[in-house]
Parts: C-alpha cells; sequence; structure tokens
C-alpha cells in the first residue's frame, strides 16, 4: 500500500530539481546553488542500493535507488560541468569520499559481518546517511533566514521530499524496518519545516 506510492514520489523527488539543473545548464553557471544536498544523496542512494541487495524482499528498495544513483550522477555531472573552478575541485572531492565511504562500507560489512548482522550495521549506515541528506538543506535554510531570500531553496525538492518521507515512514511502520523509519521521520519533519519556510 505504502511502497510503491513511496516509489512513486521517490521518482518525483528525484526529478524535482531538473528545473534547477536546467536553469544551470540555460545560465552555464551554477551561481549560489549547493552541490551538498546532492552530494549526500548520492551516498544515500548508493548505500540503499547495497542495503536493498541484502536485504530480504528488497526489490524496491533496490529499484529506486537504481533511479536515485541515476538522476544524482547527473545532477552531479551538471553541476560539475557549469560550476567554478573552487566549487567544481570542492565537488569533486567530496564525490570521490562518497565513492570511497561507500566503498569501505561494502568491503568492511562483507569481511566482517554476515546475515542480519549484516543488515543491521548497512541499515544503520544508511539511516545515518539518510538523515544527513534530509539535513543538508539546512545551510540554505540558513542562507534563506539570513538574505530573506528563497531565490536558491528548490520548493520543488522540498515538498516531494515531505511527502515521499512521509509515506515511507508509514512503510516503515507496517514493514516494521526501523533502518527506514527513523530517516524518513525525521526527513519528514525537515522537508515539512523547509516547507513553512519557504
Amino acid at each position: 500500500l505504502f511502497s510503491l506510492p513511496g516509489n512513486i514520489t521517490s521518482i518525483m523527488a528525484y526529478a524535482s530539481p531538473v528545473p534547477t539543473f536546467w536553469y544551470i545548464f540555460k545560465k552555464k553557471s551554477t551561481e549560489c546553488f549547493s552541490a551538498l544536498p546532492y552530494v549526500c544523496t548520492l551516498l544515500t542512494v548508493l548505500l540503499g542500493l547495497y542495503y536493498g541487495c541484502i536485504r530480504p524482499n528488497g526489490m524496491l528498495i533496490i529499484t529506486i535507488n537504481i533511479v536515485g544513483i541515476t538522476f544524482e550522477a547527473t545532477y552531479l555531472a551538471i553541476f560539475i560541468t557549469y560550476a567554478t573552478k573552487f566549487s567544481r575541485i570542492k565537488t569533486v572531492k567530496l564525490v570521490l569520499l562518497d565513492l570511497a565511504v561507500f566503498g569501505v562500507a561494502v568491503l568492511l560489512t562483507m569481511l566482517l559481518s554476515h546475515g542480519k548482522l549484516r543488515v543491521m550495521l548497512v541499515g544503520s549506515m544508511c539511516s545515518a546517511v539518510a538523515i544527513s541528506m534530509y539535513a543538508a538543506p539546512l545551510s540554505v535554510m540558513r542562507m534563506v533566514i539570513r538574505t530573506k531570500n528563497v531565490e536558491f531553496m528548490p520548493i520543488t525538492l522540498s515538498a516531494f521530499l515531505a511527502v515521499n518521507a512521509s509515506l515511507w515512514s508509514a512503510y516503515s511502520f507496517f514493514s516494521r524496518d526501523i533502518f527506514i523509519g527513523i530517516p524518513s521521520a525525521l526527513g519528514s519533519l525537515l522537508a515539512i519545516a523547509q516547507v513553512l519556510l519557504y
């Protein structure tokens, strides 16, 4: 009941920054946009894919994270193409850090854990990183409060994240998956706060 709408709204949330990146593409500049939310989301979907692969009945989690990886990699490629030299180098370093963290997480959990323990460890990592993904726009919120200008705060992303996180919270309640539930509940609150601030 909640997983399919959760996947649909996840796709909509992943697609919601398309106008922002179309703007960046047309302007040939990233201006004051930040890559941080997309870098955090990339690590979240990479770990989510791994979690779906080791979790029983994880096909819906696998498919939505593959979609997420495709969107986030595209956004980051566009951002890196049109960013200033300083911002480009910083973003590339963050993407490489994402890949290194993901690689180490996979390697260590494969070597040092099995079965339910591995699911628990990877689920815990997913939760921590997903919370950081939902918290990443807080820096933009601070700028909005300081400047009283919402130009660089993507409201469609915040709105879709609010709906999406609420659906995944409901899914986690019925599937008893705390690793999806905890970050989804916190994400729902943070996304609603962003919408209200907007």
